[in-house]
């Protein structure tokens, strides 16, 4: 079985596209790309969590657990306000592969329009977080922090909002970039940048920097990536310059109603997964953020390689769908679903029993997990990643 599946691996794992003019070929070059953007998914996920770590160990001891714990908590406000984007990045992804599927004309139509959707919407967005911003009671939200950690994070708030609106147009570029099967190559590009930001990062820690700083060097590989790739679809002239604001008027409408199921399933996610932060910190205390985001990093070495098995598949199933073959998602969802499960179930046995000892070591004993906390986020670790 292992030289079964190692042969099929050899065959997908090449650079040169598959005869696409074959249904057994479009299914071959579905594969390879999928292969491909797992491939360099797993690294990009690699960097991040080394980043996150690095993150942890360079920091925590001289931000201490007060300001460390507003860092993360401001950084969990881009997945709480994700939904801003009202499902329009996500909705790329099926929107651009349909579009791929038609002619270049329509790829080209349906691209420019929908990055002019989300254009306006970053900058809507940044405006009212600009304006809402200055009448909310934030010591509220950082409860028990001193007046000059409270007044460092109102900064830090400031450059949030600008680099919030530039990630939702830099992620909508990507879900078009994996929609038009390239999902790889922003893998890639976000490789390079968590290097680049690794790099920062340390630098940073040693000269001690605030968290404005570190706020910006954590987001910077996520904005960075889709700015860049935006520049190269512009020099390829997927972006039509001129053909912006009747692309607009033309895609606005169906982006957007695509978007709205997108759009309902991100305000469930900020619900369930994004609000975490916000409330131990307005409730228990900025430190307390301190040791969820601990635990939350260790338990991502289980979910994100399951997410970066499962990630790279959405552009497969739109562009199967996009052309009628539902057989083969059905077949790549079974397989996919069945080692989702396992693969987590082992993850968070061997995640739990060593998380508190690893959290003692990184922090330098600044934090500490109980056991009852450990099995309790196992769990839920569970549960998300097969859902």
């Amino acid at each position: 079985m292992a030289t079964h599946l190692l042969s099929r691996l050899k065959l997908y794992l090449r650079f040169t596209p598959f005869d696409t003019s074959t249904a057994e070929g479009l299914d071959r070059e579905r594969n390879r790309v999928a292969l491909l953007s797992m491939l360099t998914n797993a690294g990009s996920k690699g960097f991040s969590m080394l980043l996150v770590l690095a993150g942890i160990s360079w920091t925590l001891p001289y931000l201490g657990a007060d300001r460390f714990g507003v860092w993360m908590t401001i950084l969990s406000l881009a997945s709480v306000l994700s939904f801003l984007d009202l499902g329009v990045g996500n909705a790329l992804t099926n929107h651009v592969a349909k579009a791929q599927v038609q002619s270049r004309l329509a790829l080209q139509e349906a691209y420019t329009g929908g990055l002019m959707v989300i254009l306006v919407l970053a900058l809507a967005v940044f405006a009212a977080l600009q304006l809402m911003g200055g009448f909310i009671p934030w010591q509220l939200v950082f409860k028990s922090a001193q007046s000059d950690v409270l007044g460092e994070a109102v900064e830090a708030l400031q450059v949030f909002y600008a680099l919030f609106a530039l990630q939702l147009f830099s992620n909508a570029v990507v879900r078009a970039t994996a929609g038009m099967q390239r999902a790889h190559v922003a893998n890639g590009l976000t490789i390079l940048l968590s290097v680049v930001s690794l790099a920062l990062l340390f630098v940073a820690s040693r000269h001690r920097a605030g968290i404005p700083a570190m706020l910006a060097i954590t987001l910077m590989p996520v904005c960075a990536t889709g700015c860049l790739l935006f520049i190269g679809h512009c020099l390829q002239g997927v972006f039509q310059w001129p053909r912006m604001l009747p692309a607009l008027q033309t895609q606005a409408k169906s982006v957007l109603s695509t978007g709205g199921l997108f759009f309902v399933l991100q305000i469930a996610v900020m619900v369930g997964w994004g609000a975490d932060a916000l409330i131990i910190s307005s409730t228990v205390g900025v430190g307390g953020v301190a040791a969820f985001a601990s635990a939350q990093r260790l338990f991502q070495f289980v979910s994100q390689p399951l997410s970066i098995l499962n990630a790279p598949l959405w552009p497969a199933y739109a562009n199967a769908h996009a052309q009628g073959n539902h057989v083969y998602i059905r077949q790549l969802f079974r397989r996919s679903f069945g080692v989702t499960f396992l693969g987590a179930l082992v993850g968070v046995i061997a995640v739990g029993v060593s998380a508190p000892w690893l959290t003692h070591t990184l922090s330098k004993s600044t934090v500490e997990l109980s056991l009852l906390f450990v099995a309790l986020y196992a769990t839920w670790t569970l549960i998300e990643s097969t859902g």
